[in-house]
Order: structure tokens, then C-alpha cells, then sequence
């Protein structure tokens, strides 16, 4: 048998010395386009300048990337060569320290190591108790605005649930809940901060730009809480029983590590779960509940499964069972993702799609773009869950759904996340009916994560 001839492969085609440039306005190039319709724009920058084009953001100069094959590219194949430079970073950076999410090198592949076996299968099944306990706790502040029918921000109501839920899983039940809501407006003025400290980056410091000394005092009162907390836990004898994930990171072991994390670690990895835990996971089911009032059919059948639980409080076991809910938080978190973009920072030239990338080119995946592109979506502006069964997602580009980032440093918390979502959404689906409110717009933002501009508006009604 002889082996069959095959043709060479074909010429790459030369090399374009630079991808297409965004139209934009003097200084301020595309900024007020995503400041005034934010998730139009980024549809119809794609369709005018193609999948991969430049765009100035104010002082920023992003390359901006909207096919899966770039999110593959920079996160995946190439990714000692895309490290986390750039504004966005340089901002994070004070909030986070030098956490898993801002890490990189074998200090990151250190900290990833010890953190791996806090988030395995069985240690989630011990969290879900506590995170139901705080799930059940805030939602006692929503019976009342029911009872009494008046409209209910769920933005701001799963702002305030998360950040409990957080603080309960992290600190076990040393931290109460007036801690947890002080902290709580700490970190989300903080977070919120984060994109006007990143386009005026490069004002000098001493300049008295409005904002600036509250962001700062807000970021102390965060690192002084969190220090206190810390402190709490290393010193207390009933460390060894808390179920807490800091607990854990104090008697943190590896086989690798034989040192326990200093406090400053401890602060650094309890921010980044803060930060991955909080505000994303609320945005996530916020957007949830947004299409749920807007689809009542999708809203139905996810009841009818909750129902089928028979009213007793979920367990862990119990999410295998709730399937079309978990689709439902997926299909939310492709149509509105919370983490929309991911931007990398070339540390040598490279190439993308036959174009030329400099060293020092500030890449950007934008997650909402990919997650809409109608080379992998059917129908991507509609609302459709069903579209993650098994069957439909089988031969998915599988960088085309990636709200929790993909390659080596994917969020570590990504189960957790999902296993938070679908508890909370249970139970509010077992003690709630709600309905959009007529007249209430809602207004999409770009932030540090997409977020609502005031909010999204239900009228909630008790369950009998």
C-alpha cells in the first residue's frame, strides 16, 4: 500500500502591517459611543471593521479582538506571550495585590497549586451549607418590599446577597452581617471606581480629580477590614472547625509549599475571591432575572423544575436535577457576560490573522462580541437556553462560551460561581413570582464588569 500524495499546504498570505482602525472623536476616540450605547456599538464596530480592529478609548490604544479563534489565541496557545499588562491591570492591581488573578510566573503556579484543592467537588459540597445560610438570611430582606408590592432593584438586592454569601463562605461565621454590608460598600465603591482611575491613569496623583480621595479611603477601610478579619481567624482556637475558605488558607499545605501564606497573601487571595465572587455572580443572576421577566416561557419551565424539589431548600446533590436552570444562567452569561473583555498585553511581536502585533500591544477578547458572533451563534440576539444542551453545544468552538476566561489561568472559581448562581436562583424561585415593571428601562454599563447604568426593576410576589 502506498501512501497517498498529498498537496503542499497553501501560502500564508503576507503579513498586513496593521489591522483597521475604529473612527473616533478628537482625545476621546470611541469612548463616547461605548459610554452612550455601549453594547450596540460593539456589534456595529465588529460588523463595519471586522473581527479583529484598533480602537482608542480614551488615553488607551486596544486592539480589539472578537472571534473565538483570538480568545483561543491569546489566552490558550499563546499565552506566555499575552501577559496581564496594561491600564486595566496596573488598576487592579492595588485592589488585588499580588493574588491568583494578577500573579503570573511560578509565584502564580505556587498560589494555584495551594488553592486547587479548596474548590474540588467535595469541598463545594461543604460550602454549599453555608452558602445556603446566607442565601436564606438575605432573602428575608426582600419578603417585605413584596408584601407591599413596590418595585425591587434586583441589581442592588444581589449586590447585597452576594457580598453576604461571600463573606459567609470565606470567613465561615466569624464575620456578621453588619461586617459583611460595610465591607460590602468598601469593595463595590471600589470596584465600581476602577474604570474612571484607569482612563485618567496617567494624571499625576497629586492632581485632586473628584472621586479620587473616596476611592482611596474606600480602599484603605477594605484593606484594614480584611487585615482585622485575618487576624481574627489566625488567632482564634476554633480555627481548625470553621468551615470558611480562609480558615483554609491558614492551614493551607502542599507538597510544594511547606510555608503558611503571610497576612499580606491572605489579604491578596481573599480579595481576588471577593472580586470573583461578589459583583460577577451578582451581574450573572441580575441579567438572569432581567431575560426571566422578559421570556416567561423560560421562567415556567425553570419553575417547574424547582418545583419538582418539592419546596425543601436545595442541596448540592440536587443541582444535577435542575439542568434547564443551569442553562438558563449560561445563556444569560453568553448574552450578557460579566466579565466582557479580557485584555492581554503582548510581551513580543506576534501575529494575528496574518496582521503584525507589536510588543507592547494591548490585546483585548471582548467576551460580549464572541459570545454574539453570528459565525457560531444561531440567531445570537435571541434568548434561547436550550442552545447549551449537549447536543447543540457538541461541535461549539469551545473558546465561543467564555464568561469565566479560558487556557491556564481560567477562574479557578468557575464551579463555584455556577454552584452559587444556581442555588440562589432556586430559592428565590421557590419563595418568589416576579414580573418586570412596565416603564422601567434598563441601561447596560461598561464597567470593570457589565453592569446595569440604575438598575433592573421587578415587582416580586410572595409565594403562597
Amino acid at each position: 500500500m502506498f501512501d497517498r500524495m498529498t498537496d503542499p499546504p497553501p501560502a500564508s498570505p503576507p503579513m498586513s502591517a496593521s489591522p483597521p482602525k475604529a473612527n473616533g472623536v478628537p482625545l476621546l476616540g470611541v469612548l463616547p459611543y461605548l459610554a452612550s450605547q455601549p453594547l450596540a456599538y460593539l456589534h456595529q464596530a465588529r460588523e463595519r471593521h471586522g473581527d479583529l480592529f484598533y480602537a482608542k478609548v480614551g488615553p488607551m490604544q486596544l486592539l480589539v479582538a472578537n472571534h473565538p479563534r483570538h480568545a483561543e489565541h491569546v489566552l490558550s496557545r499563546r499565552n506566555t506571550v499575552y501577559a496581564k499588562g496594561g491600564p486595566l491591570w496596573e488598576v487592579l492591581r492595588p485592589y488585588l495585590g499580588n493574588g491568583l488573578l494578577m500573579s503570573e510566573g511560578d509565584y502564580w503556579l505556587r498560589q494555584r497549586r495551594l488553592m486547587q484543592p479548596l474548590f474540588t467537588q467535595q469541598r463545594l459540597v461543604a460550602l454549599s451549607d453555608l452558602m445556603l445560610e446566607a442565601i436564606d438570611a438575605g432573602l428575608e430582606h426582600w419578603r417585605e418590599p413584596a408584601e407591599r408590592a413596590l418595585p425591587f432593584d434586583v441589581d442592588r438586592a444581589f449586590s447585597k446577597l452576594t457580598m453576604m454569601i461571600s463573606a459567609r463562605v470565606i470567613f465561615g461565621r466569624g464575620m456578621s452581617a453588619q461586617e459583611a454590608q460595610v465591607l460590602g460598600s468598601h469593595v463595590t465603591h471600589v470596584i465600581d471606581s476602577m474604570v474612571g482611575n484607569m482612563l485618567t491613569k496617567s494624571i499625576p496623583s497629586w492632581v485632586p480629580l473628584p472621586g479620587r480621595r473616596r476611592y482611596q479611603q474606600a480602599l484603605k477601610d477594605v484593606d484594614e477590614g480584611l487585615l482585622r478579619l485575618i487576624q481574627r481567624s489566625g488567632a482564634s482556637d476554633e480555627t481548625a472547625d470553621n468551615d470558611g475558605l480562609l480558615a483554609s488558607f491558614i492551614r493551607a499545605r502542599t507538597s510544594q509549599v511547606a510555608e503558611p501564606l503571610t497576612a499580606k497573601e491572605l489579604r491578596d487571595e481573599t480579595m481576588t475571591l471577593f472580586l470573583g465572587g461578589h459583583q460577577t455572580t451578582a451581574y450573572a443572576l441580575t441579567w438572569s432575572i432581567y431575560f426571566l421577566t422578559l421570556y416567561p416561557q423560560v421562567e415556567q419551565r425553570m419553575r417547574a423544575e424547582v418545583e419538582a424539589l418539592g419546596g425543601r431548600r436545595p442541596t448540592f446533590s440536587d443541582l444535577a436535577a435542575l439542568p434547564y436552570m443551569r442553562m438558563v444562567i449560561q445563556e444569560s452569561m453568553r448574552a450578557r457576560p460579566p466579565v466582557w473583555w479580557i485584555p492581554r498585553k503582548a510581551l513580543e511581536d506576534d501575529e494575528i490573522d496574518g496582521h503584525h502585533i507589536p510588543a507592547g500591544t494591548v490585546v483585548a477578547p471582548i467576551m460580549f462580541t464572541i459570545h454574539h458572533h453570528p459565525e457560531i451563534w444561531e440567531s445570537p440576539m435571541e434568548f434561547d437556553p436550550e442552545r447549551f444542551t449537549p447536543e447543540r453545544s457538541a461541535n461549539r468552538h469551545r473558546f465561543a462560551w467564555v464568561p469565566f476566561g479560558s487556557g491556564p489561568r481560567k477562574c479557578i472559581g468557575e464551579h463555584f460561581s455556577m454552584m452559587e448562581s444556581q442555588l440562589a436562583l432556586a430559592r428565590i424561585v421557590q419563595k418568589f413570582r416576579f414580573k418586570g415593571v412596565p416603564g422601567r428601562q434598563v441601561t447596560p454599563t461598561l464597567l470593570t464588569t457589565l453592569g446595569t447604568k440604575d438598575g433592573v426593576f421587578v415587582q416580586l410576589i410572595p409565594n403562597e
